[in-house]
């Protein structure tokens, strides 16, 4: 038997329902063989791929969808569903029910049968069943091999998913601390750069207020310089006419000593006056801002008048 050669067995029921036909069906690549047995006797057929290619075409199918068909109705055990056997008149015959209450159905395929031998039938149907019993062990026993090593990479991974589960968790913790400390030393460097914020304002708006009473202040003292100076010029304006007055009433008097007489009582007049005046400047420095009525003569005196004690 070749590397691409297939081999099966299954049990299907018959048409009528009077029991099963066993199956042996031998797969090539393009072609299949089949041998048949049941309590009437054995046969054995083939299907040529000039069939193949005939039956294809009847069905308007290529020929590997029809080949994949009819493995799919004479592997099955029990039979495909929808499908009935028979063997009439030395033809094998598989048909699918399009309708079971009128009974339609179409012929998917049919092969001519050759009696056989029917111990040698049996005996090649028992072999392909051990055959296929030892293929499947093998496949079981490769199944079982796969599956506990897919356990053993299962119960891996899920201590692999725990730890992974565990490390994100404290991750997650450790993150979260983290989080939380810093956001608490944002707060609190923005609450520091607020409060700094505020008194940076408050700064300014003091110093804009100390400006304003600076520029003040420089317009007040401005302003008093020039008054000072006005009165300083004011006042020696009235020293230099007193002295003048008093060079032309000494240049005007005699040398006699009528004339120091005169002298003498015009100095004891002016020593009286001065008294006397002296005596008003009193009783007016003694009488009420409101009653005061004196011109200034000196810058202090000055200085008061305009200004205020």
């Amino acid at each position: 038997m070749s590397y691409s050669t297939k081999e099966n067995v299954c049990s299907v029921t018959k048409e009528d329902n009077s029991g099963y036909y066993r199956l042996h069906t031998i797969w090539e690549t393009d072609t299949f063989s089949i041998n048949i047995t049941s309590k009437n006797g054995a046969w054995c057929g083939e299907m040529t791929e000039t069939e193949i290619q005939f039956m294809s075409n009847h069905l308007e199918l290529d020929p590997q969808t029809y080949l994949k068909h009819c493995k799919e109705a004479l592997s099955t055990h029990q039979g495909l569903p929808g499908f009935v056997y028979s063997v009439e008149n030395g033809t094998f015959t598989w048909k699918k029910i399009v309708d079971e209450d009128s009974g339609i159905k179409i012929i998917m395929g049919t092969i001519k049968l050759q009696p056989a031998s029917f111990i040698d039938t049996i005996q090649s149907i028992v072999e392909a069943a051990l055959n296929c019993s030892d293929k499947l062990q093998k496949e079981v026993a490769e199944l079982r091999k796969e599956k506990q090593k897919q356990i053993m990479e299962k119960e891996s991974l899920s201590h692999k998913l725990d730890e992974l589960i565990r490390s994100k968790d404290d991750m997650e913790t450790d993150l979260y601390s983290r989080f939380i400390l810093l956001l608490n030393s944002k707060k609190k460097k923005i609450a520091e750069l607020e409060t700094a914020l505020r008194k940076m304002e408050k700064e300014k708006q003091k110093m804009e207020k100390d400006s304003e009473c600076d520029a003040y202040q420089v317009e007040t003292d401005e302003d008093i310089s020039e008054d000072t100076e006005k009165l300083e010029l004011t006042c020696h304006r009235l020293s230099e006419n007193t002295a003048e007055g008093i060079k032309e009433t000494g240049s005007e008097q005699p040398n006699t000593s009528a004339g120091k007489e005169i002298k003498n009582q015009e100095v004891e007049a002016e020593e009286g006056n001065e008294a006397s005046t002296s005596r008003n400047v009193l009783a007016v420095a003694e009488e009420p801002p409101s009653k005061r009525d004196k011109i200034p003569s000196t810058k202090d005196e000055l200085l008061e008048y305009f200004y205020g004690a």
